[in-house]
C-alpha cells in the first residue's frame, strides 16, 4: 500500500481508541480505509496493521480498516495453498493468512510456520503471530485451528510475485482452509 496519499479523514472514536481516517493507495492505485490512533492513544494500531505492515508505513502505525481487506488482497495479494506458506529460513514472514465468517473478513495473521502430517496442512500444529490489543508490542503465536475456532475459515496469501506461487505441488488444505479465492 501506498500510505503517502493525503488525509481526508475526521476524528472517531473506535472501541475506545481515538483515531483518524485516512484514504491511502493500494498498488494498484485503488483508494482503502485505513486509521491511526492519534494521542493520548498514538502508537497503537490492531491485526490488520500489523499483518499487511501498516505498522511500518511512513507516518504510522496504520491499521486498515476491516471493510478495506478484500480490496488489499485483490490488488497485492495471490492465495496460495497454506501448506506452502510457512516462513522461509533467513528471510522475514511474508506469507499471511486472514480468517473469514460468511466471507467477510474477521482477523488475520502472519505465517509462522506451516506443518505438514503425512501430506495434509496441520491447523493444529502450524503457527501465526500476531498481536494481543491495540498497544501491545510483543508477538503472539498460535495456532491455526485456535484462530479458527475464534474467526473462521482461513486463507494464505502471499505478494504478488512471490517465488512460493512457482511451486507446482500443494498439500491437502487443513479442515478448516479455503483453498478457493476468496472474495470473487
Amino acid at each position: 500500500m501506498n500510505c503517502a496519499y493525503p488525509f481526508r479523514g475526521t476524528s472517531h472514536q473506535r472501541l475506545g481508541i481515538m483515531v483518524y481516517f485516512y484514504w491511502v493507495r493500494t498498488d494498484k492505485g485503488r483508494e482503502v480505509l485505513v486509521w491511526k490512533a492519534v494521542p493520548p492513544n498514538s502508537g497503537a494500531y490492531f491485526c490488520h496493521g500489523l499483518t499487511f505492515d501498516g505498522v511500518n508505513a511512513p507516518d504510522g502505525p496504520l491499521s486498515l480498516v476491516g471493510d478495506s481487506v478484500p480490496r488489499v488482497l485483490q490488488d497485492e495479494w495471490v492465495p496460495i495453498c497454506c501448506g506452502r506458506a510457512g516462513h522461509r529460513d533467513g528471510e522475514p514472514a511474508s506469507a499471511i493468512a486472514v480468517f473469514a465468517k460468511d466471507r467477510v473478513p474477521t482477523h488475520s495473521r502472519k505465517v509462522a510456520t506451516a506443518v505438514l502430517s503425512g501430506g495434509v496442512f496441520d491447523e493444529y500444529r502450524s503457527m501465526l503471530y500476531s498481536k494481543q490489543g491495540p498497544y501491545s508490542r510483543r508477538p503472539t503465536f498460535e495456532s491455526f485451528n485456535g484462530n479458527a475456532r475464534r474467526h473462521g475459515k482461513y486463507t494464505c496469501y502471499v505478494k504478488k510475485g512471490d517465488p512460493r506461487l512457482n511451486e507446482q505441488c500443494c498439500p491437502a488444505p487443513g479442515e478448516n482452509e479455503v483453498p478457493d479465492r476468496w472474495p470473487r
